[in-house]
């Protein structure tokens, strides 16, 4: 039970530049999957699974269970070298779990209404390049208003 507790458990602390590089790799995957879809290659839901997949392992595992967060940690940031800066770990749990839902929805979305379901991917992939590029985490700015 211990084990299961690990995996399933999110850091009190998260190390935002691990956070803002994985935001940069979602918002490429993000790119990707607009690319597709606004192209009609068909497969665009395959990439929008990806993300929500990505989201549920941030979610309920933090780092454990996401490639993008062992890709961020375990190649990306030892060659950069960029140094660790501990921020709260609840309002970037928050954070995710807003993109969790918004690319559930727009997976869903994406078998009845594509043209909604690129809108909400343009949402994510937004709200990921502002936290990737300037460091603006909507979704802690909304945490922080409603725990203000």
């Amino acid at each position: 039970m211990g084990t299961l507790r690990t995996v399933f458990s999110f850091p009190s602390t998260v190390d935002n530049t691990t956070t803002r590089t994985v935001a940069g790799l979602v918002s490429v995957l993000a790119i990707v999957t607009l690319v597709l879809a606004v192209a009609g290659s068909g497969i665009e839901g395959w990439f929008m699974l990806a993300l929500v997949g990505g989201y549920t392992g941030r979610v309920f595992t933090g780092t454990t269970m996401c490639p993008f967060s062992h890709l961020t940690m375990r190649v990306i940031l030892p060659v950069v070298k960029w140094p660790q800066q501990h921020v709260d770990g609840p309002p970037k749990r928050f954070s995710q779990t807003i993109g969790l839902v918004l690319s559930v929805v727009a997976t869903l979305l994406n078998l009845v209404n594509p043209t909604v379901a690129i809108i909400l991917i343009g949402v994510l992939l937004v709200c990921e390049l502002l936290e990737a590029v300037v460091g603006f985490c909507v979704g802690c700015f909304v945490y922080a208003q409603f725990n203000g």
